[in-house]
C-alpha cells in the first residue's frame, strides 16, 4: 500500500535519461517504503513520458507521472509539482538530485519524531556543518541556513505548509519559490524547521544546471530581490546577510569560476558593466581581476 506519511515531488525538463539514473538509484529504499513519486514534466518532447510509463508499468505502480501540454517554465512547474502530491510530507527533489541511501528512511523517522512544518537536510558539496536543530525563529532561520535553502533537494515540506502554495507571487521571487515559501510561511505562522546535519543527497554527476549560463542574473539579481522582497518580519540586516552568505558559501563568484564563466562566455564586459557594484560585494576577487 502506498506511503502516506511521504512523497517525492520533480519537477523535470529535458532530462528523461538523468531522471531514469536517479530513481534507478533511490529504487531500492523507494520501493521498501512504498514512497509515492510524484513528475511533473516540461519537457518540450516525448522523451520523458514514454521512458516514465515503461518504467511505471515494469518497476514500480506508484509513479504518478504528468506531461505539461504547454511549458510551464521553472517557477510555475516548481509550485505545480508541489500541489500534485497529497501525503503528510513532500520531498521537493531536483530531476538531477539523488537521495543517498537510507536517506529515506532517516526523514521518515524525523517526521515520526518532529511534525516540523519544514525538515531540511545537508547536501554533497556544502560547506556547511552545524548540529541538528530545531528552529523556530525565522529570523535565525534566516540568517543561518536562508542560503543553503536555495539547494534544490535540501527541503521537505509538511502538507500544512504545502496550502499556501497559491499566496505566493512569483513576481517576488523569481527562480526561488521553494525558499521564498518557507519564509513566507514562518512570518505569517508559527513554524518550525528541522535541520538533519547528514548530507542525504547529491547531484548526478552528468546534470548541466539551468542557470549555468545565467549564473549572474539569477544569484545576483533574483537571489537579491527575492530577498528584499522577503515579509517586513524580516530585519533588513537579516535579508542583506542572508543574500551575501549564499555567494560566500557557493564561491560562485570566486576567480575560479569565473575564470571558468569567462571561458564558456558567460562572463563579459557587458556582464561586468550590468552587476559591478554586486559584484564587489559578493566576491572576493578584487576590481581590477573582476575587469
Amino acid at each position: 500500500m502506498k506511503n502516506n506519511r511521504l512523497a517525492l515531488a520533480i519537477p523535470t525538463y529535458n532530462r528523461a535519461s538523468i531522471l531514469v539514473e536517479d530513481l534507478q538509484a533511490m529504487m531500492d529504499e523507494i520501493k521498501a517504503f512504498s514512497i509515492p513519486v510524484y513528475i511533473s514534466d516540461d519537457s518540450n518532447s516525448e522523451e520523458s513520458q514514454i521512458i516514465l510509463q515503461y518504467f511505471n508499468t515494469i518497476e514500480y505502480p506508484y509513479i504518478y507521472y504528468y506531461h505539461n501540454e504547454l511549458g510551464l517554465g521553472h517557477d510555475r512547474n516548481c509550485l505545480k509539482t508541489l500541489a500534485l502530491t497529497t501525503e503528510d510530507y513532500t520531498w521537493y527533489l531536483g530531476d538531477s538530485v539523488i537521495i543517498e541511501n537510507g536517506g529515506i528512511s532517516k526523514v521518515l523517522n524525523v517526521i515520526e519524531s518532529f511534525e516540523a512544518d519544514f525538515i531540511c537536510v545537508n547536501v554533497a558539496g556544502r560547506k556547511l556543518d552545524m548540529p541538528n536543530n530545531l528552529f523556530k525563529d525565522g529570523n535565525e532561520l534566516l540568517l543561518e541556513l536562508g542560503w543553503h535553502l536555495t539547494q534544490t533537494g535540501a527541503t521537505i515540506y509538511s502538507r500544512r505548509s504545502l496550502n499556501a502554495l497559491s499566496d505566493i507571487d512569483l513576481m517576488k521571487c523569481k527562480n526561488f519559490p521553494q525558499t521564498f515559501l518557507v519564509f513566507q510561511t514562518f512570518a505569517f505562522n508559527q513554524s518550525s524547521l528541522y535541520w538533519i546535519n547528514e548530507k542525504l543527497v547529491f547531484g548526478n554527476p552528468r546534470k548541466q544546471s539551468y542557470w549555468n549560463t545565467k549564473v549572474f542574473d539569477i544569484f545576483l539579481k533574483d537571489w537579491h530581490d527575492c530577498m528584499m522582497n522577503l515579509p517586513v518580519h524580516y530585519h533588513l540586516s537579516n535579508k542583506i546577510a542572508a543574500y551575501k552568505r549564499h555567494n560566500l558559501m557557493t564561491g560562485l563568484f570566486n576567480l575560479v569560476k569565473l575564470v571558468g564563466y569567462r571561458l564558456k562566455g558567460v562572463y563579459d564586459f557587458s556582464i561586468f558593466k550590468k552587476y559591478y557594484t554586486m559584484l564587489k560585494e559578493n566576491s572576493n576577487v578584487p576590481v581590477s581581476i573582476l575587469f
